[in-house]
């Protein structure tokens, strides 16, 4: 018997086609040596279903974690037009990651 309640929809990610992908960044990210990875300024359309086109990755203090990490972000830019922000290595404690 059903139970009624409505299935909820992943979020989707960026213009990753299934969630498989969308979670290859995100693990991608953490393997680098991400601190944490949030997404932010999810919304909604109107049939419900829930979208995130930006991720804030809080960076760790080594400079080869940080590169490593940028170096995901790179591959994303090339492949997806995405954009991270800042684009250089400025000590920041977290970077902005703009997918398309």
């Amino acid at each position: 018997m059903a139970s009624g309640k409505p299935k909820k929809r992943p979020t989707q990610l960026g213009g990753f086609k299934t969630e498989r992908k969308a979670l290859q960044l995100v693990r991608g990210l953490y393997a680098a040596g991400a601190v944490l990875v949030t997404a932010v300024d999810l919304y909604s359309n109107a049939k419900g279903e829930s979208f995130c086109d930006r991720l804030v990755v809080e960076l760790p203090k080594d400079l080869k974690r940080r590169a490593a990490i940028r170096q995901v972000c790179q591959q994303l830019r090339s492949a997806d037009g995405g954009a991270v922000s800042p684009k250089f290595d400025l000590g920041e404690r977290r970077l902005c990651l703009l997918l398309v």
